[in-house]
């Protein structure tokens, strides 16, 4: 890594993408900017909904 630019988007985003799905041959990988981002949106795509217990 030539900087500690950090982003969601651009040319190394995608290659990461890209390199995850083929690395675990996943259909397809989105790279978010933290932890957090991406328990929000595993709790989402599970149906997790206000007041459930987790």
């Amino acid at each position: 890594m030539d900087t500690t630019f950090v982003s969601s988007v651009g040319k190394f985003v995608d290659r990461f993408e890209k390199d995850l799905v083929e690395f675990t041959g996943a259909g397809y990988a989105v790279a978010v900017t933290n932890g957090t981002a991406a328990l929000q949106i595993a709790l989402k795509l599970a149906g997790v909904q206000a007041q459930d217990e987790v």
